[in-house]
């Protein structure tokens, strides 16, 4: 017996159709074989689907090696990038910091992104307090004259929609050495 077989049409002379043909043996009531009984029928539309099928698969897992690759680009880049900046932050003399800003019923509340502790002691050398952090001492060490101006004029330049703006402070670093330190802010609205 055949079942199910699936091959081009050859005898009618389109081998661009495609059959599936049944056969089994027709017998006697003594189990000879007197003849053959078949069934065939075009499945051209069905192959041209699966082969269709097979093209897609075969396009999309192109596709998605391609954006996998790419994918793995970028991280290298990012990487790359993420390294370079890295060490011209441990080389220069400045300090790069982050923080978010929420309004409160008595002023603006700053959440600080942990500092570089080695930035900062390379920049300006602190020593903070048992249970203080490097943010602390940072604040700490500023003269609080320009700690009280520079809060209001960072408060000024976020009320007022500024995308950045400069100030200059001074400073008592670990070994009591006054220091003049200069910050440039760049402001990033969260509002759409």
């Amino acid at each position: 017996p055949v079942v199910g077989r699936v091959f081009p049409d050859t005898l009618t002379g389109r081998p661009e159709r495609w059959v599936q043909s049944t056969k089994i043996p027709l017998q006697d009531d003594a189990g000879n074989s007197v003849g053959l009984v078949g069934i065939t029928r075009d499945v051209t539309d069905l192959v041209d689907a699966q082969e269709g099928l097979r093209a897609l698969n075969a396009e999309l897992e192109q596709r998605a090696e391609l954006r996998a690759a790419e994918l793995r680009q970028e991280a290298d880049d990012h990487a790359a990038t993420r390294e370079s900046l890295e060490r011209v932050v441990q080389t220069a003399r400045c300090l790069l910091w982050e923080a978010t800003v929420e309004e409160a019923a008595d002023g603006l509340v700053w959440h600080f992104e942990q500092l570089n502790s080695e930035a900062v002691q390379r920049l300006m050398p602190l020593q903070p307090k048992a249970g203080e952090t490097v943010e602390q001492a940072m604040f700490r060490s500023r003269l609080r004259e320009d700690a009280t101006r520079m809060a209001e004029r960072a408060e000024q330049a976020l009320r007022s929609g500024e995308e950045e703006y400069s100030q200059d402070c001074r400073a008592i670093d670990a070994h009591g050495s006054l220091r003049w330190l200069r910050e440039d802010v760049y402001v990033i609205s969260g509002e759409a």
